[in-house]
């Protein structure tokens, strides 16, 4: 419990540091540029289909599901490796001392 208590005032503390809060803006630009690599690397093999531009005239818009499918699992790849790493860090600092 001890190191629960521990681990949500360091994130309070992080949160409120200006230090950090340029990190996770920087973080989250990585997350952003690699979303626009892969809308761009899905347009290029799914052509129109995801977002490029179409070889005939549009009749009624609708939407390609394939980019929001591969978007999402990279931001869920991406999401669930920076926890991983932030909690192994935090285990092991408080591990170190134990």
């Amino acid at each position: 419990m001890v190191r629960l208590t521990i681990q949500f005032i360091l994130a309070a503390v992080m949160l409120k540091l200006p230090v950090f809060k340029e990190i996770f803006q920087v973080m989250s630009k990585v997350a952003m540029s690699l979303e626009e690599a892969t809308k761009a690397g899905a347009s290029f093999v799914f052509g129109y289909l995801d977002g490029g531009s179409l070889p005939f005239d549009e009749k009624s818009p609708g939407s390609t599901l394939s980019y929001e499918i591969v978007s999402l699992g990279v931001k869920s790849i991406i999401a669930g490796t920076l926890a991983t790493c932030m909690t192994g860090a935090t285990v092991g600092i408080f591990a170190i001392n134990v």
